[in-house]
């Protein structure tokens, strides 16, 4: 199939060029419109162009485009149709509801070209909560799209109850879930050694310390449950307002509990990193979806979640996971204590729901999809 993929972001996030790349070896001829802001997004366009794979990367928006949506949605379609011919493709993949979806529904309407929507954390929490004046685009996009895909369930119930009633149906009935994936050098590795389960209880955050991660309601948590059995907090990461305040704090002994590592970028060490801890927490505020938590799980590491964001409703009640209230220090705890007792059972499952989650089986998904919209 020819399938014209729309996508803002595709230069900022890696996730993008995973699912492009395996959809490629599925056979699928793509081009990728990338509309981009800076010289460093336009820098980052890839060189190497395996199989049928094209990029157009478009240095075109500008800073008065964060204002005049309206605006920037013109000025990208009519760059689109400069220099694509949208005749020669089957189907339009737009990678977010507002940016990239605006300008798919102009393309399904001067040329009928089919497209799925994907609707992720910047529709619901910016555009949805912040720009009012734009909900019916949402919800024109959002009705004249065959396929409406959610990263998890937790976030197409969110957009369902934002919804009016007249439009909720029908959404309802062509939305799918499909999830974000894992990069294969975390799922190979079968020979996994997996931490005896001793006292203390060795916790773990990998992330950036924006406020939105949460991670002062982390060592909240932490500080509640030392107080019946040992624990201790290991910090992955730096970056965002929090890390300064947080480092000082851990400095001055006021958690003697945690400790800071900083950021880690060799992967095989942070592999080992995981495997050293029992749970991951990452409670966050607002969260699509989260890559780290299906990393920890691959290394057998069960996760705290926040309740209606990121991965709620991926898995089973009681298994590998347990969602949280992030405002509630108490709930961040009381969920870490119950995956706490039923690490030993839970482990090995924690390594087996990774599995579902390799790129090549997500996007076997997408292509189940694209067969489906295009024989309709």
């Amino acid at each position: 199939m020819n399938v014209l993929h729309i996508s803002r972001g595709f230069a900022q996030n890696p996730l993008y060029s995973h699912l492009i790349r395996h959809l490629n070896i599925l056979g699928h001829h793509q081009t990728i419109f990338a509309p981009v802001r800076s010289a460093t997004e336009l820098s980052r366009q890839p060189d190497d162009l395996p199989g049928m794979l094209e990029y157009k990367y478009r240095r075109i928006l500008k800073p008065v485009h964060r204002v005049l949506f309206r605006r920037k949605v013109r000025t990208i379609f009519r760059e689109l149709r400069d220099c694509i011919n949208p005749n020669q493709f089957d189907l339009v993949h737009a990678h977010t509801l507002y940016s990239d979806g605006a300008v798919a529904l102009r393309v399904k309407r001067q040329f009928d070209l089919p497209y799925i929507v994907a609707v992720r954390n910047t529709d619901l929490n910016f555009f949805m909560r912040l720009r009012p004046d734009l909900r019916w685009l949402a919800r024109d996009v959002l009705t004249a799209a065959s396929k409406v895909i959610f990263i998890s369930p937790a976030y197409r119930e969110k957009l369902l109850a934002r919804i009016d009633s007249r439009s909720r149906n029908e959404i309802e009935r062509k939305s799918v879930v499909v999830p974000n994936g894992l990069s294969s050098d975390w799922l190979d590795d079968f020979e996994r050694p997996i931490r005896a389960v001793n006292k203390p209880l060795r916790l773990l955050y990998v992330g950036d310390f924006t406020s939105n991660k949460n991670v002062q309601g982390i060592l909240d948590a932490a500080s509640l449950l030392v107080d019946r059995v040992p624990v201790e907090v290991t910090l992955v990461g730096s970056g965002g307002s929090q890390e300064k305040p947080i480092r000082a704090a851990i400095r001055s002994g006021k958690y003697p509990f945690a400790t800071y590592k900083g950021r880690i970028n060799d992967r095989q060490v942070l592999r080992s990193v995981y495997r050293d801890h029992d749970i991951l927490l990452m409670p966050s505020f607002r969260e699509t979806f989260g890559v780290v938590y299906l990393e920890a799980l691959s290394q057998g590491l069960p996760v705290v979640h926040s309740r209606g964001e990121g991965i709620d409703g991926l898995f089973p009640p009681g298994t590998v996971s347990e969602a949280v209230d992030p405002t509630s220090a108490g709930s961040i705890a009381a969920g870490t204590d119950l995956l706490a007792a039923r690490l030993d059972q839970v482990r090995p499952t924690c390594i087996t729901e990774a599995q579902k989650f390799g790129w090549d089986s997500i996007a076997m998904r997408y292509e189940a999809l694209y067969q489906t919209i295009s024989s309709a």
